[in-house]
């Protein structure tokens, strides 16, 4: 339904988009600059990739991609279907050393940069760590792996990890974010909804539902402490916020005004907050 859905709406928003990037000279493409073909859908046109050669290029982590997402009018973090994340991780995260990892163009960390928060930031990308050290000034900021975090371990108080794992095969990369954290030190994930409107889009490569989700940081060693369905998607609406959203480069977070928990059917992510456990409460394990 949501596959089928989701043409629909492209299409819908197609002329309109283009009519508007025209006007704005926001860059675009109607054709793959990867293949040479044609593109019918507004979202490949701001990459110029089609979907195919999207997620090609996203699973080798060339960094010519990421160039691309990180560069100029296309590169922002700027988005309705992001903005609920933002506030929710503004709302629960403490104070302490904190690590985003997936930082991107460091928007995030930008938000919740205070003086008693020693921020700490990495992306696989060097475009996107450049880009991070510019928004987030206050912020240490890497260029790393995070299936091999190069952070000792026990560091952190807080870590930050927002639509990152489904784009990382294997267990290592949520392993290491449990090594890098203190014992009861705490956790803020989220990962899309297989199920909803975004559960399967080019550069994916693991998919979870929310039972499969808190099971997936449960068998990583975290204690899940609370965990939500987020996003309420309303078919054309929704979609029509997050084009002009990422058209004009404001947040329009009129799709989550509630920031409630929803059917998972309509959820767009998933957010969990996990603790690591404390030396005391690992089983055959006592303070020294």
């Amino acid at each position: 339904m949501w596959y089928w859905l989701g043409k629909f709406e492209s299409l819908l928003f197609y002329i309109p988009f283009l009519t508007y990037a025209s006007l704005r000279r926001i860059p675009y493409s109607t054709r793959c600059r990867s293949c040479g073909k044609w593109l019918w859908r507004w979202e490949n046109c701001r990459f110029g990739l089609c979907e195919k050669c999207a997620e090609e290029i996203g699973k080798s982590k060339s960094e010519g991609f990421y160039e691309d997402m990180y560069s100029g009018v296309i590169a922002s973090d700027v988005s309705s279907l992001h903005e609920h994340l933002y506030r929710a991780v503004e709302k629960k995260v403490g104070f302490g050393k904190l690590l985003e990892v997936g930082c991107g163009s460091g928007y995030l960390l930008s938000r919740v940069q205070t003086p008693e928060r020693d921020l700490y930031g990495m992306d696989i990308s060097n475009a996107a760590a450049k880009t991070a050290k510019v928004h987030a000034t206050e912020a240490s900021i890497c260029a790393a792996d995070a299936r091999m975090l190069p952070f000792k371990s026990d560091s952190f108080d807080w870590l930050i990890c927002l639509e990152v794992l489904e784009h990382i095969e294997g267990d290592e990369a949520i392993k290491e974010c449990l090594r890098v954290l203190k014992p009861g030190g705490k956790a803020l994930f989220s990962v899309p909804n297989v199920k909803g409107v975004g559960g399967r889009i080019a550069g994916h490569v693991r998919y979870f539902s929310f039972t499969s989700s808190l099971e997936y940081f449960r068998q990583a060693g975290f204690q899940i402490t609370s965990a939500r369905k987020m996003g309420l998607y309303i078919p054309i609406f929704t979609y029509a916020c997050e084009m002009l959203s990422l058209a004009t480069n404001k947040n329009i977070p009129l799709n989550h005004p509630l920031g409630i928990s929803v059917p998972e059917s309509l959820a767009i992510t998933f957010f969990v907050e996990c603790r690591k456990p404390s030396i005391d409460s690992q089983p055959g394990l006592n303070p020294s």
